[in-house]
């Protein structure tokens, strides 16, 4: 008798614990806070969507809803209509909105490029050397580092402004019209001058600026309190770890990005071999952004007269909080 009240003993203990066991299991997970996030199909966008390709993102316990546009500057104008949360953005679009004093806070720089952007020009234009864009039709898209590029470009090879003719277009513009024949040249950045390339062939001819220009991507919040969120941490966090596995293995990541990014693992090796997968906030980009909006003034594209203060459109607490030493910026105070 003993022994059987001891088994129908343990048999309710077993029983119950089961249960338990079982209810924590059919217990719903709490869901994860949700934001949107836009980028772009470009090589330096790998380490957004390496994070979400390998759920990342949840791991560090934050869904994040990743779409596509054209440009940053596209981007950049949908985070100012509340509609989005973050966005990779160039520094040089970013220079634009800022210089409308936007509520934006730029949290982090995701990596820095050298020679992704060139001049991709028609040999049967007559265009072989930087010297032959002298009176040639140059498109470029309009508030963006293209633009800026192209400037740059004509100065590095001592070339006035006014010695060719600049033709904006819409970035989804600028590779048809090179194959059209209604522009010489265009300045463009990875993948569209890869395509351009590829579809004049022998006729194409790229002009490059080597590590003579520099350029940053970065990420954007909305504002203030968007950078401040508990989900900016768990989202850099994320990319950190995507960054250190594009810099260990590039390999496996081209091949697994390649059809995401629909560019092949060698090209793909080839745009990251410019490119440093970091996330960090570096003096550097307020020395860029300072420099792009002497540009910007000294070209008539902004009416301003002074460069503005670029600081508090920096918010550097996010990173602190995953990685202090990837913050270099010079804020007075460590808390901006």
């Amino acid at each position: 008798m003993h022994r059987r009240i001891v088994l129908l003993c343990v048999g309710i203990l077993v029983l119950t614990s089961s249960g338990i066991f079982i209810a924590k299991l059919a217990a719903p997970k709490s869901p994860l806070p949700h934001v949107t996030l836009i980028t772009t199909r470009t090589p330096f966008s790998a380490a957004i969507f390496l994070a979400k390709e390998r759920g990342w993102f949840e791991d560090a316990g934050v869904s994040v809803n990743v779409l596509e546009r054209a440009t940053g500057k596209e981007g950049l104008d949908e985070l100012m209509d509340g509609t989005v949360d973050y966005v990779t953005a160039s520094d040089t679009a970013i220079m634009f909105s800022l210089l409308n004093a936007p509520p934006m806070k730029v949290v982090a720089t995701v990596s820095i490029s050298t020679d992704n952007l060139t001049i991709v020009a028609r040999r049967d234009r007559g265009i072989e050397s930087s010297l032959d864009l002298q009176g040639k039709r140059i498109g470029f898209a309009i508030g963006t580092n293209s633009q800026y590029f192209l400037d740059t470009f004509l100065e590095f090879r001592s070339l006035k402004p006014e010695a060719v003719l600049r033709v904006p277009l819409k970035p989804d513009e600028l590779v048809q019209a090179l194959i059209d024949g209604k522009v010489d040249a265009i300045s463009t950045w990875t993948p569209l001058n890869r395509q351009a390339m590829e579809a004049l062939g022998t006729k194409g001819h790229e002009l490059r600026a080597g590590n003579a220009f520099r350029w940053s991507w970065n990420l954007v919040a909305r504002n203030e309190s968007v950078a401040r969120n508990a989900t900016t941490p768990l989202i850099l966090s994320a990319l950190i770890r995507a960054s250190r596995a594009l810099k260990v293995d590039p390999q496996t990541c081209a091949r697994d990005l390649a059809p995401t990014l629909e560019m092949s693992t060698e090209q793909l090796l080839q745009a990251w071999g410019h490119t440093l997968f970091d996330v960090t906030l570096d003096q550097s980009l307020i020395l860029s952004l300072e420099m792009q909006a002497r540009w910007a003034m000294g070209t008539s594209l902004t009416e301003h007269k002074n460069v503005p203060n670029f600081l508090p459109a920096i918010s550097s607490q996010a990173l602190r909080m995953v990685d202090s030493r990837a913050v270099t910026l010079i804020d007075g105070n460590g808390h901006r």
